[in-house]
């Protein structure tokens, strides 16, 4: 056996075979060579006689025979790769019983069964398999449980015991985001877990804020509750992404002025205190950079996208400090970085000559305290964790909200007018109707805009 284990390794299949033929002539009840071999010859193409070997392999081999569920398994994908899904699936699952541990074989057996309509008894290979799990694979149990669930959310409609499939799946690994996504989208179907399944949709949608699913379940909930108000602008949401049928796009406004939120603050709070001090030594900021304020605001008969961006550098001016509006992202960090530095020790500090000594002087004591006291409870170190892009998209968000709640502005041109921005100035508008949700991923202004947009909404549930 160990001859035609290394020649298995060294390639000389046939050697192997051969070897492993006369390991079973003197001693047919070896498990492991009944497993190389029908391995070998399964792996060779030879369905008819890997599916006669696993037969007299499981024939031969005692109950207690380890080998029984590999074998079993081997068994189950060759019938499957020959179009016997029945028998297919009675020897996954066979494979299932013989060894819980093993979620592929049960996961198969279950996938056949549901695509052969047989759903109770898909359901029951997995609840027999994860009541029988020794835990010893928290990832495949969770798997297997998933799918349980889904069998019971769907054809079994069965929501109770779905739920507690999810949440058991979710138990085992926290991070499988599928579970949490179904977990979610089912308790939005459950009047008693309505306040759970808000909370769980703020998370995805916080995580992923063009999730359609998520923004279709807080309008159920809303729906549900007589939140008129916040189904008409959760109908607006859809709309402006491009995602609302037909029948939403007539009921939908095309404004969704919900403003900032309860709190005129960004949501990070090292983004937010950083905020403060550039607000608190706007003056000093620009004195050292020698830059005024933004220019003003297009006239009237400018287009809606112009206007959005006059209004957002406006905001966004007042938010922080006007003169770091126009500055690129490495022009950004350094003067977040000496600001703060000069703020908590005028001496030790380093960068560009010219920049140092502007700020140097525009920082006088009492300016310098109250950056102290801004940026609090964080440190000069703590700034070198920050991501001047993300902290500029989120205070762009910001402003953008304030903006879409002040003036006659569509959130959807809000979110072209981001499409459009930078790199992408010039691009050609989306049609009206058009779904912006995948452009809408590779623009961090617009995603943070549209996440601000939902968390305020969704207050209103």
């Amino acid at each position: 056996l160990r001859a035609a284990e290394l020649d298995l390794r060294a390639g000389e299949r046939a050697a192997a075979e051969t070897r492993l033929r006369d390991v079973l002539a003197l001693a047919p009840a070896s498990g492991r060579a009944w497993e190389l071999l029908a391995a070998l010859v399964a792996e060779d193409g030879r369905g008819d006689e890997a599916l006669a070997l696993t037969g007299e392999a499981l024939a031969a081999l005692p109950e207690s025979a380890p080998e029984r569920a590999a074998l079993s398994a081997l068994r189950g994908r060759t019938l499957e790769a020959r179009g016997d899904g029945r028998g297919a699936a009675a020897a996954y699952r066979l494979a299932a019983e013989l060894d819980p541990s093993l979620a592929a074989p049960a996961l198969a057996a279950a996938r056949l069964l549901r695509a052969a309509g047989e759903w109770r008894e898909a359901a029951n290979v997995l609840a027999a398999f994860a009541a029988a799990h020794p835990q010893t694979d928290p990832g495949g149990l969770a798997r297997a449980l998933l799918q349980l669930g889904r069998l019971r959310a769907g054809p079994l409609e069965d929501v109770d015991g779905a739920v507690e499939s999810y949440r058991r799946a979710l138990e085992l690994a926290p991070d499988l985001a599928e579970a949490e996504e179904a977990l979610a989208d089912l308790l939005a179907h459950v009047p008693a877990a309505w306040n759970e399944a808000v909370e769980r949709h703020r998370v995805l949608l916080a995580r992923d804020p063009t999730r359609v699913a998520s923004l279709r379940a807080l309008l159920r909930v809303a729906n549900g509750r007589g939140a008129d108000g916040a189904v008409t602008l959760g109908l607006g949401i859809l709309r402006a992404l491009g995602a609302a049928t037909p029948e939403e796009r007539r009921e939908a406004p095309a404004r969704v002025p919900v403003g900032p939120g309860r709190r005129v603050a960004l949501a990070d709070p090292l983004h937010e205190a950083v905020r403060r001090l550039t607000q608190e030594t706007a003056k000093e900021i620009g004195s050292a950079l020698g830059a005024g304020a933004p220019s003003e605001a297009p006239p009237e008969a400018a287009d809606a996208t112009a206007r959005f961006r006059a209004a957002c550098v406006a905001e966004e001016a007042r938010l922080a400090a006007p003169a770091l509006v126009p500055l690129d992202t490495d022009e950004l960090r350094a003067v977040l970085a000496l600001t703060a530095e000069l703020a908590f020790d005028g001496e030790a500090v380093s960068g560009d000559a010219q920049l140092v000594n502007g700020l140097a002087r525009a920082l006088g004591r009492r300016a310098r305290k109250r950056a102290r006291r801004a940026l609090e409870p964080f440190t000069p170190a703590d700034l070198a964790s920050l991501d001047p892009r993300s902290w500029r998209a989120e205070l762009r968000a910001l402003a953008g909200a304030i903006a879409l709640e002040r003036e006659p502005i569509e959130l959807r041109s809000a979110l072209v007018a981001w499409l459009q921005s930078g790199e992408r100035a010039g691009a050609a508008e989306p049609p009206p109707e058009a779904d912006l949700r995948p452009a809408l991923q590779a623009v961090p202004e617009a995603l943070a805009l549209l996440r601000r947009v939902i968390a305020a909404w969704s207050e209103l549930l």
